[in-house]
């Protein structure tokens, strides 16, 4: 599953993990995944530990998550935390074990939100909600969808060069997992 977490309990932080959650939900719909990727709600993140222990106290294996700056509640980062995502049964071969290993991460997202405050930023929607449908679409066994996940999040413009780097090492990491390594 997935864990949702607002910056904060104002109206603008709820509105934003609103707009993701909705995101999140309109990829598993149009993917006929919305059956089996549960997402739910918690309270505000403030740490990769706490975002940890969220995870694994609501059972999800990953944990979306937002700072914010104390003077600029508009500008933040949002955070992905992935628990480990694959978590089918594998057997015990190097390639296998090397590839579960590699599914434990965080990525970190600067974003800005609307100066409305009533929106989300393209970032959470476009880059956040499809990376956090990859994971889960590992997690299901189903690489070849999270590797267009992942490829769908790159295409985004103005992604900074580590997180356009990191998205494409786990666009591979899907395709390892699919045994087309070719794609």
């Amino acid at each position: 599953g997935i864990a949702l977490a607002p910056a904060s309990q104002s109206p603008t932080a709820r509105a934003e993990a609103r707009a993701i959650e909705a995101a999140i939900n309109e990829i598993l719909d149009r993917e006929n995944l919305e059956p089996y990727v549960i997402v739910r709600r918690a309270y505000p993140v403030t740490s990769e530990e706490q975002a940890e222990r969220t995870g694994q106290r609501l059972g999800a294996s990953i944990v979306v998550w937002k700072t914010e700056q104390r003077d600029d509640p508009i500008a933040g980062e949002h955070h992905l935390t992935v628990l480990g995502a694959n978590v089918t049964p594998i057997e015990l071969a190097p390639m296998s074990v090397m590839l579960l290993m590699s599914t434990r991460d965080s990525l970190v997202v600067r974003g800005v939100s609307t100066p409305q405050g009533n929106e989300a930023s393209p970032l959470s929607t476009q880059v956040i909600a499809p990376v956090s449908v990859g994971f889960a679409c590992l997690a299901l066994g189903q690489p070849r969808l999270a590797a267009v996940q992942f490829q769908n999040a790159s295409r985004v413009s103005g992604l900074p060069t580590a997180v356009q780097r990191s998205l494409h090492n786990h666009m591979g990491t899907a395709l390892l997992f699919a045994e087309r390594p070719d794609l």
